[in-house]
């Protein structure tokens, strides 16, 4: 060729074709015999077969006994394609179709999962294939359970672990930690978020939620003024101490000591769930026994205190009448027209405090709907009609009073607590986690400590729903 770059490319050919024809006639020879071309050393062959060894050539039929002497041409063996590596546990990710008998369904996270995870439901067991991986970076106490307490498993076993919690909610949290975070709902409901809350407290991953928790906890924004906030307010409690909402805790842990009543001498809710087998925060329990308590005698003695200035010789006698005339009787029909409620209430004789049966709320709405008759004299003049309408017994005010001055139910360890979830989570607080940014006034919790922060212990697997 004339050109430098037409002889470099019949050289790059020329090359190429050599080295195909080294190959074949590497692979041509027999017991270890040796078949040499013109140019071409015994070395050099060697090596050609090495390499064709290494890399798999396979020589095609009919070119086993190409004959390579200098006086012939020799045959080519053509380039072979590679074929495309499959790779092992390369199905579809999903819910497997035809699950074995006794297992309700199979859910595979990853290509290369390795560990199972069984859960227990009423239809069966569902099986989760998860990558120890991402479940070992997601939580201290699951990298505990899987490499701590797994330290001499054999590579050949099968590696199969139970984790407790909904089936929804650990699919959403395996979602989160396998990365697949298209099928992480945007919104959910108090149920679903409070089966969430529990798997994140239980194995200390709230941190998960940091993209999604604004959302989920401000849909508990109107729960204040829901119906059935009385029914629910246990499970908001919950999700707001493990998210780090200050007010969403404060709110539902005054509407738990608001609805909590006595079954059997035992704190309970409005459906007769009993307190302490619910999964409370610390120190709430003793915090709406305590102040139920004192609040209910508080409402107690303003009961009684009218009957105490008729039957007490020593109590002040303070005019209940708002008029000037005739407070005495005016005062007397109006104790003798509540009297008969408040004793088919429940009010009168008044009860023991840590004894009384009904809620705070209930005793609010029963003393409200006391009718307090008042004196109206028959022979007063029209403009005089309304002279008492005024009059009662002071039992609506004192309840508001009551209600107004309740003890915060809020300690400075929950502050930092909540402060601390906050950070972790991402949920806004405002300004009222603003003083507790790095305090801690109780000792840190053991880490690698399932249920440190709350007691799973008494709680059946009945009473999550």
């Amino acid at each position: 060729m004339s050109t430098s770059k037409g002889r470099t490319r019949v050289a790059y050919h020329g090359e190429k074709r050599q080295d195909q024809a080294m190959i074949g006639r590497a692979s041509s020879s027999t017991a270890g015999e040796v078949t040499t071309t013109e140019g071409i050393s015994p070395s050099v062959a060697e090596a050609s077969a090495s390499i064709s060894h290494s890399m798999g050539a396979t020589i095609p039929a009919g070119t086993e006994n190409a004959d390579t002497s200098p006086n012939k041409t020799s045959t080519m063996v053509p380039a072979q394609r590679l074929s495309p590596i499959k790779e092992s546990g390369s199905e579809s990710i999903g819910t497997d179709s035809e699950p074995s008998e006794g297992i309700a369904s199979i859910v595979t996270f990853h290509v290369d999962s390795d560990i199972v995870v069984h859960v227990d439901t009423p239809d069966g067991k569902v099986m989760f294939k998860v990558s120890s991986g991402s479940m070992v970076c997601a939580s201290s106490v699951w990298a505990t359970q899987l490499y701590r307490t797994n330290a001499g498993r054999c590579d050949t076993d099968d590696w199969m672990v139970e984790i407790n919690g909904d089936v929804d909610a650990l699919t959403t949290v395996f979602n989160i930690v396998h990365f697949k975070f298209s099928k992480v709902p945007v919104s959910v409901t108090l149920d679903e978020l409070y089966e969430i809350s529990l798997v994140f407290s239980q194995y200390d991953c709230a941190h998960l939620a940091y993209p999604w928790a604004n959302k989920w906890v401000g849909g508990l924004s109107e729960l204040t003024t829901d119906p059935q906030l009385h029914h629910v307010c246990h499970k908001a409690l919950l999700v707001a101490w493990v998210f780090g909402a200050v007010q969403l805790f404060r709110d539902m842990t005054d509407a738990l000591i608001m609805s909590s009543e006595l079954v059997d001498g035992q704190l309970a809710n409005v459906d007769g769930m009993l307190l302490k087998e619910m999964v409370l925060p610390p120190a709430v329990f003793d915090i709406i026994a305590d102040t139920r308590s004192k609040t209910i005698a508080t409402i107690l003695s303003a009961i009684e205190k009218p009957f105490k200035q008729i039957t007490d010789p020593d109590a002040p006698k303070i005019p209940l009448c708002s008029a000037s005339v005739p407070a005495v009787e005016c005062d007397a029909m109006m104790i003798g027209s509540a009297m008969p409620q408040l004793m088919m209430a429940g009010f009168f004789p008044i009860p023991n405090a840590s004894m009384f049966p009904h809620s705070i709320h209930a005793m609010r709405n029963e003393l409200a709907s006391i009718n307090i008759i008042s004196y109206k004299a028959c022979d007063a003049r029209p403009h005089m009609y309304g002279a008492h309408a005024k009059c009662n017994l002071g039992y609506e005010g004192a309840v508001a009073r009551c209600l107004q001055s309740l003890p915060m139910p809020l300690r400075e360890s929950h502050m930092v607590w909540l402060a601390e979830q906050a950070k972790k989570t991402g949920v806004s607080n405002g300004k009222m986690t603003e003083a507790y940014p790095h305090q801690r006034s109780t000792p840190p919790r053991p880490l690698h400590s399932p249920g440190a922060t709350i007691d799973f212990t008494p709680r059946s697997r009945n009473s999550w729903t």
